[in-house]
C-alpha cells in the first residue's frame, strides 16, 4: 500500500478524469464571469441616463393618451422660463449643458411622477446618475415653481416626446403663466426695485430687464444673480460685468462663451443668448440693464 503525503495531496490531479473535471469547472467560471459582465451592462444601460436614442422610435410605438390641453400650454410657457437654456426650446439638449428630455431613455423611462420627482430633486454633480458632470440645481433654479406647475412641465414634456398626444384642439393664443417673480410688483431678491432706480435707469426699464433675465439667465446665475456652485458665475459683484459698456454687455449676452473660451474657467458652456433665440438686441439691452441695477444695489449693500 503506498504512503500518501501531505504534498502528494496538495499536487493536481492529472488522470484523465481529473482534467474533464477542471476542464468542466474553468468553463463554468468563464461562463458566470462573462454573465455578470453583461447583467451589470445590462443594468448599466437600464439605469444610466443616456442621450441615445430609444431603441424604437416614439412614432413607431403606440400612442399615449391625450394631453391636458390647457397643462400642455401653461407647461409650455413654464418650460421656456425654467428649462430651455439648459435643455433647449426643442428639449433636445443643449451641448456641453443640458440633456436631451426628448429621445434620452432616462426621461423616457420614468413615470410623470417620477419625472416631478427629479425635477424638483435636481441632480448635483455628486450623484452617481449626473454623467455631464454640471448640477442641476432643484426646480431648474426656479425655488418660485410650485408641484402644479411642475406638473405641467411634466406634461410639456411629455408632448415633446410624443406630438401626437398633443390635442388637435388647442386655441391659438397660449395663457400666460408667469412665474412669481415675474409678476408686476414682485420684488427682486437683491433689493426693492424703486423709482428713482440704484442705477439711474427707469423703474418700468429695469422690471422688464428682470422677467427676461427671470425666463432665461436664473438657471445658471441663480434668482438674485449671485450665480450658483459650479455653474453661473456671480454677476451681482462682477468685476467683468462691470468693465463692459451696455454695447459691450449686449454683445457678450449675444455671443455667449463656450468651455473652449480660456476665460472660461467655469468650464460650463454659457449659450449664445442664456439659451434662449427669441431674445433680440432690444431684450438683451434690458437684461443689461437689471444687471446694473443689481450691481448698483449690491454696492449699496456694501
Amino acid at each position: 500500500m503506498m504512503n500518501h503525503t501531505q504534498a502528494d495531496r496538495n499536487q493536481p490531479n492529472t488522470t484523465p478524469a481529473g482534467l474533464a473535471l477542471a476542464g468542466v469547472v474553468s468553463i463554468g467560471a468563464v461562463i458566470l464571469t462573462l454573465a455578470a459582465g453583461w447583467g451589470m451592462s445590462q443594468a448599466q444601460q437600464r439605469f444610466t441616463p443616456s442621450d441615445e436614442s430609444t431603441v424604437l422610435p416614439t412614432s413607431e410605438k403606440p400612442a399615449g393618451a391625450l394631453l391636458n390641453g390647457a397643462d400642455y400650454l401653461a407647461g409650455r410657457e413654464l418650460y421656456n422660463a425654467a428649462c430651455s437654456a439648459c435643455h433647449g426650446a426643442n428639449g433636445q439638449g443643449v451641448a456641453n449643458l443640458g440633456k436631451d428630455l426628448v429621445r434620452g431613455k432616462f426621461p423616457l423611462a420614468l413615470s410623470d411622477t417620477g419625472l416631478a420627482k427629479q425635477i424638483i430633486a435636481g441632480r448635483p454633480v455628486t450623484d452617481p446618475m449626473n454623467t455631464t458632470k454640471i448640477p442641476m440645481p432643484p426646480k431648474g433654479g426656479r425655488a418660485d415653481l410650485t408641484d402644479a406647475q411642475i406638473g405641467q412641465i411634466v406634461v410639456y414634456i411629455r408632448g415633446l416626446q410624443d406630438p401626437r398626444r398633443i390635442p388637435a384642439d388647442l386655441p391659438e393664443q397660449a395663457p400666460t403663466m408667469l412665474l412669481a417673480s415675474n409678476r408686476p410688483g414682485s420684488a427682486p431678491a437683491t433689493n426693492d426695485i424703486v423709482d428713482p432706480t440704484a442705477s439711474g435707469y427707469e423703474a418700468s426699464w429695469v422690471l422688464e430687464g428682470r422677467a427676461l433675465y427671470q425666463s432665461s439667465c436664473v438657471s445658471c446665475h441663480g434668482a438674485d444673480a449671485r450665480g450658483l456652485p459650479n455653474l453661473g458665475k456671480d454677476l451681482a459683484q462682477s468685476g467683468f460685468v462691470a468693465k463692459l459698456d451696455d454695447e459691450q454687455m449686449i454683445a457678450f449676452l449675444k455671443k455667449g462663451r463656450p468651455v473652449s473660451d480660456p476665460e472660461n474657467t467655469t468650464k460650463v458652456d454659457m449659450p449664445p443668448k442664456g439659451g434662449n433665440p427669441a431674445l433680440d438686441d432690444e431684450k438683451l439691452e434690458s437684461i443689461t440693464v437689471y444687471l446694473r441695477e443689481v450691481q448698483a444695489l449690491a454696492a449699496k449693500s456694501h
